[in-house]
């Protein structure tokens, strides 16, 4: 460190403090101090008169809030003996507005709740709260969805592209997160959706086929790909009757061919064939994407009707969501109407606003502080950058080398305009208080090559000045890895990869690294490391599986201090598990599944014993066989579910969740794990969540099931937050996002094998620059737009990951290990982070390489290593016995009759109306029994106002119609479709009102009957809505709700369920031994039914 250095860093550090009359913007470097400067700007203005409830200061999270306070009462206590201003201070500190951004936006609005359009008091609705209500709103906009006429075209044609309904649900919550955008940019007159035009189309592709007489030779494969290929694609085409079927084929048809040779197209040239053939397939594609942007278009334009909306409704019933916070308060302060006298008590409220963390705040605090420290007149007519603020009224804060919250709205590009444009020039802090010298040297080298300014998109990197020494014992620097081979699978890579994670972390404490506790005076006192000293620092989750196993193999304890999959632990899902056997004593599955969980410690023996020998049941109302002893560990494990399951009527939740806890000793079994303080902080976080949860609005024991189950859903991540456990000596797990603003000893980073442009498989929702919007549902259903922004947005995301390397690198104090485990690139041009950081920052005399073969060698458990080797099988055996048991395992046992028609429809043995009739049709979908669904669902029909109908016909008494209304109420209840009872009880009463039912309900009947009959290696099984005698035999009926509009369409439906009721009809024969007389589908729609008999004569076996 150069004098010189150091004269321009104290000299930024002294115009913090001194300089209270001029807008400053502070960039300060990782571990600079920047929470001290702001703190001495704070005391400053104090102690210069401006009242402490005339200064803001905002932060990123609550947690920095709570330290600045603290930080600044330390302060202002520490000169309150000779300072007046300061003692007056520390009376009002904790009144004073420093906190979140969310947190003065709402102080704002509750000052100006009328101005805002707010009711006088408002609530703000936390993160679950949010959600829950969220999904009452979707629920209900989803069912008018379906119903909207003018949506059916647009729907089918999404769905027939491979969109699904989750994807707008998607679509819906990434517009609910950015409404404000939303409603500047969408525009909400719906666009009309074409027709799929494909005369041309056809035209064209019979003129290309007629090449075919060109060719001189039929063996010739461009010939037959003509002949074939385009033959048939021309013919389904012509054929399709509809445009959800039309454009299904045009997705990406196989049209272009390099085939075929030149010699046998000699009268025409076999490039001019290839080159029509290419063509035709852009114009499929073409003609596809057309479409398909006014359908995203349309139902985009629906969706953002359904977000304004619901903002508008929460605004005017004062439940706020925080987005809602900022995004009101910053209306107000722009309207004509309220912004001229809001404004100016705004600015004489607050007098100065402290911005800390400015890179990585929504682009809406700009607009907020500088409306308030404006004396403009016409500030809300102008954009932020053109607004002139009155010196000294702002203070930023911030160091654009660490924004990496892009997915959070945070706009690195704003952040580097507002340095421009409202200061004109900036601090710069680089002294380092954190990190040893060797690792200070290490970072400027590396990312000096990789943080390179280029526009808006990243700074120029500013080196860091270190004010620490090295280490006493241990590698400051160090890289651990090597290079495999690119066949190599990437979860090897991984385990490779944890595997040297951990044998790292042995050779730290095993070597006694040192590492330093600082004294006030900021001196280093060395020690050893202990475990909870050292940070593996995580890019992602996706290699946390890997890693937390290599360290379990190790012994090595540890914590995963920020997400993890809490709802798929095994302590957690046996939690939930008796819950469910709680709540639904009929739940079989749940019941067993329970039984067998510690809770309960009943063995297979236990359960067979209980079932056989004391023919006892599952369900735990029923009462426990007289031969059954009392001290059955079945016996007495159904009574305490009895019991809570007769109480859960007068308990919450939560309180049910508490019961289960201390009563079945899950705290107490905790113990008998290696890590029961993780246990017992997960479970103590799901009791917290039922209780949020709970507040939120939810009440019954099935309604939180169905919550948890879409918390614990796949690629549902919930965030687990973790307090502080200083007595706790174990390793700590982070994602480098949730180690921003902290500091370990040593820190080491992996999970770097991923590539550095890898794009996420999931629903995007952009609003790139200052106007347009694009959306991406799938790899092949996206706007036009979508892939306009590709190219700023890869480069975006590349420089934020850059960034985001850095961000964790300046974690460690003492000892950075880097793992740079890599493939062979060969022709590969991208990079993983672990390529990027070797090749950036592997220098011999800057950084070492950690040999960790003797820690990887020696046994860390009891080992086998002296037990017998077995001689292993030839590679081709064992290939040929790894095929034939896959091939074993994915065969079903159990194949029900839905399964077989929709086989049947795949393997083309029915015609193509019948196949389109197929696929996705919910009629299908009531296959062989699902034990996890609840009994009144069992069998049912794939929709839910189906199974609700079919419900209601399996109870209701198919003679006089009676107890018709409370069935329909009651099904519409347990199938989530509330406000349907009318069309359920129309489409059951138009069963109860056919000649069929009439005639069954005369004779001997029987309904929902289940059938099952031994099928090739397995069973073929189902369930028959109604069997009824009829003379010499049976009949068997099966109830469809399928809405039709032409009798095409119903042929179509009546040939695709002959399958399945032909299966039926064999099943019964071979079952009961009595002759199936007749099958019949009676279609129901309000106001009648269809009937439609099935030819059953030719067996399926």
């Amino acid at each position: 460190m150069t004098a010189s250095e150091l004269e321009t860093d104290q000299a930024a550090r002294d115009a913090v403090v001194n300089d209270l009359e001029s807008t400053l913007f502070l960039e300060a470097g990782a571990g600079s101090g920047k929470t001290s400067c702001l703190v001495g700007r704070f005391v400053a203005l104090v102690e210069s008169g401006i009242p402490t409830d005339h200064i803001a200061a905002i932060t990123f999270t609550e947690k920095a809030a709570a330290e600045l306070v603290d930080r600044i009462r330390t302060e202002l206590r520490r000169r309150a003996a000779n300072n007046q201003a300061c003692r007056d201070a520390l009376l009002v500190l904790d009144s004073a507005a420093i906190g979140t951004l969310h947190a003065f936006a709402q102080r704002i609005l509750t000052e100006h709740a009328i101005e805002a359009g707010l009711p006088p008091r408002f609530a703000v609705h936390d993160e679950i709260a949010s959600q829950v209500a969220f999904e009452t709103r979707w629920e209900l906009f989803a069912d008018g969805l379906l119903d909207d006429q003018s949506l059916e075209m647009p729907l089918r044609l999404l769905f027939a592209s491979g969109g699904k309904p989750k994807h707008l649900r998607d679509v819906a919550v990434a517009f609910n997160a950015n409404w404000d955008l939303v409603v500047d940019r969408i525009d909400f007159a719906p666009p009309a959706v074409p027709s799929v035009d494909v005369r041309d189309l056809l035209t064209d592709l019979k003129a290309v086929i007629d090449l075919a007489e060109h060719c001189t030779d039929e063996d010739d494969l461009l010939f037959r790909h003509l002949t074939d290929m385009v033959t048939d694609f021309e013919a389904r085409l012509r054929a399709a009757v509809d445009d959800d079927g039309r454009v299904k084929l045009l997705d990406a048809p196989e049209l272009k061919s390099k085939r075929g040779q030149a010699k046998n197209w000699t009268s025409i040239g076999v490039g001019v064939v290839r080159d029509r053939l290419s063509n035709l397939q852009e114009a499929c594609a073409a003609l596809r994407a057309a479409v398909l942007e006014s359908v995203l278009q349309r139902l985009a334009t629906s969706l953002a009707q359904f977000t304004a909306e619901s903002a508008t409704a929460r605004r005017e019933a004062g439940e706020l969501e925080f987005h809602d916070l900022l995004v009101l308060a910053r209306n107000m302060l722009r309207s004509d109407v309220t912004g001229p006298d809001v404004r100016p008590a705004l600015a004489q409220r607050y007098e100065r606003l402290l911005l800390d963390e400015f890179q990585d705040t929504d682009p809406i605090q700009i607009e907020i502080a500088v409306l308030i420290a404006s004396d403009d007149q016409e500030a809300g007519q102008k954009h932020w950058s053109a607004i002139r603020t009155e010196p000294g009224r702002i203070f930023f804060v911030g160091d654009p080398k660490q924004s990496i919250y892009r997915f959070r709205r945070a706009d690195i590009g704003m952040f580097m305009t507002a340095r421009d444009e409202l200061v004109g020039a900036s601090l710069q802090l680089s002294r380092n208080f954190r990190t040893g010298e060797p690792i200070i040297d290490w970072v400027n080298a590396t990312f000096a090559k990789l943080i390179v300014g280029e526009g808006t998109s990243q700074p120029e990197y500013q080196a860091l000045l270190a004010e620490r020494g090295r280490p006493e014992t241990g590698p400051p620097v160090a890289f651990i890895g090597r290079e495999h081979d690119r066949r190599l699978p990437a979860d090897e890579l991984r385990s490779q990869e944890a595997a040297d994670v951990s044998a790292a972390i042995r050779r730290a404490i095993g070597e006694a690294w040192s590492v330093a506790d600082r004294t006030p005076a900021r001196v280093d006192s060395w020690r050893p490391a202990r475990w909870s000293d050292i940070a593996v620092l995580l890019p992602a989750r996706t290699s946390l599986p890997f890693l937390e196993r290599a360290l379990d193999e190790a012994n090595i304890p540890f914590r995963a201090e920020t997400s993890s999959l809490v709802y798929g632990t095994r302590e957690v899902r046996e939690l939930m598990l008796v819950v469910r056997a709680v709540d639904d004593p009929t739940d079989s599955l749940a019941v067993v599944s329970a039984l067998r969980t510690t809770a309960f410690g009943c063995g297979d023996d236990d359960l067979f014993v209980w079932r056989k020998r004391h023919r006892g049941g599952w369900d735990h109302q029923e009462p426990v066989p007289e031969d059954a002893p009392v001290d059955h560990p079945v016996a007495q494990g159904s009574a305490w579910l009895s019991t809570i399951h007769l109480e859960r009527q007068w308990l919450s939740p939560s309180q049910v969740l508490d019961r289960i806890l201390r009563e079945r000793r899950f705290y107490e079994l905790a113990a008998a794990e290696r890590r029961p303080r993780d246990l017992w902080r997960r479970l103590r976080f799901v009791v917290d969540q039922c209780r949020a949860w709970e507040e939120a609005g939810g009440s019954t024991l099935r309604e939180y099931l169905q919550w948890v189950e879409g918390q614990s859903g796949e690629g549902t991540r919930v965030v687990e937050t973790v307090l502080p456990e200083t007595d706790d000596d174990a390793v700590r797990i982070l994602t480098v996002h949730g180690a921003k603003g902290l500091e370990f000893p040593i820190v080491i980073l992996s999970g770097l094998t991923t590539l550095m442009n890898s794009q996420p498989r999931r629903v995007e929702v952009r609003f790139p620059g200052s106007s347009g919007w694009a959306i991406k549902l799938s790899k092949r259903l996206s706007t036009t737009d979508f892939e306009d922004t590709q190219p700023v947005e890869e480069q975006m995301d590349h420089h934020e990951r850059l960034r985001l390397l850095y961000v964790a690198s300046t974690r460690a104090r003492d000892h950075l290990v880097i793992s740079a485990h890599r493939k062979e690139r060969g022709t590969r041009t991208t990079l993983t982070s672990a390529e990027v950081l070797h090749d950036a920052g592997w220098d011999p005399m800057l950084a070492g390489e950690l040999d960790l073969a003797d820690e990887l060698l020696r046994p860390t458990r009891e080992s086998d290593v002296g037990s017998d080797l077995q001689d292993l099988p030839t590679l081709d055996g064992w290939q040929a016995a790894h095929d034939a048991a896959l091939i074993s395992a994915s065969r079903p046992l159990a194949n029900s009759a839905t399964r077989l028609a929709r086989a049947r429809a795949a393997e083309n043995e029915l015609d193509p109306a019948v196949r389109k009739t197929a696929v996705g049709d919910p009629g299908l979908a009531k296959g062989a029994r699902d034990i996890d669904l609840p009994p009144w669902q069992k069998g049912r029909y794939g929709s839910a106002i189906g199974r609700a109908v079919h419900g209601v016909l399996q109870t209701v008494d198919l003679a006089t119609g009676t107890g018709l209304v409370a069935a329909c109420a009651a099904q519409a209840a347990a199938e989530g479709v509330l406000g349907k009872e009318d069309v359920i009880r129309a489409l059951a009463q138009a069963a109860l009102d056919s000649e069929i039912v009439k005639l069954a309900a005369t004779q001997r009947h029987w309904r929902e009957v289940y059938v099952g009959v031994p099928w090739e290696t397995g069973i073929l099984e189902g369930y028959i809505d109604l069997l009824y005698e009829d003379g010499a035999g049976l009949v068997v009926v099966d109830y469809k709700t399928d809405a039709w509009r032409t009798e095409t369409e119903l042929d179509a439906k009546v040939s695709l369920y002959s399958v399945q009721l032909q299966a039926y009809a064999d099943a019964v024969r071979t079952s009961v031994d009595r002759e199936v007389v007749g099958a019949l589908l009676l279609f129901l729609r309000p106001g009648g039914s269809v009937t439609r008999p099935v030819s059953i004569a030719a067996s399926l076996f």
